[in-house]
């Protein structure tokens, strides 16, 4: 007995063909969608900084973190706020955007953010925690990921 052929047959030797270049032309185009996406985003984006951030939610006084290789806000009381800043400069002309990640992106803003940058500039850029009378109390922490982009 011969074994079952599940194959679809195909009546006409032409037609094979036309699927076989068809397959050819769909992962070239797959292909070259994804290498166009992957040199695209690696050239428009020029810079990448990473901040870590931290605060501590308390009843009590105001704290104070010295450390400028981290943006940390200390201890910050109840209903009150904090800020630090940091300056900005690039060589060249740069898309600035700013974005909090981790649970102290809900308390974080900052003075100005998706700005341009010129060569040279330098720009100071204000970071504030306003802490709601109903926070939840203990430590909180994220990054502050700086991103240049080409403009």
């Amino acid at each position: 007995m011969k074994p079952k052929d599940n194959t679809i047959p195909i009546k006409n030797p032409g037609q094979r063909l036309f699927y076989k270049y068809a397959l050819i032309l769909v992962l070239i185009l797959i292909l070259g969608v994804a290498a166009t996406i992957i040199v695209y985003y690696n050239y428009y984006l020029m810079n990448y900084i990473e901040l870590s951030s931290s605060l501590n939610i308390s009843n009590s006084s105001v704290g104070l973190n010295t450390n400028t290789k981290v943006l940390a806000f200390g201890k910050v009381p109840l209903g009150g706020g904090s800020t630090r800043y940091f300056t900005l400069s690039t060589q060249k002309r740069a898309l600035i955007r700013i974005v909090p990640t981790g649970d102290i992106k809900q308390f974080i803003s900052f003075s100005d953010n998706n700005f341009i940058l010129e060569p040279g500039q330098q720009k100071r850029v204000l970071a504030s925690v306003d802490i709601p009378d109903n926070a939840t109390l203990g430590g909180y922490t994220g990054k502050v990921k700086i991103y240049f982009f080409r403009s």
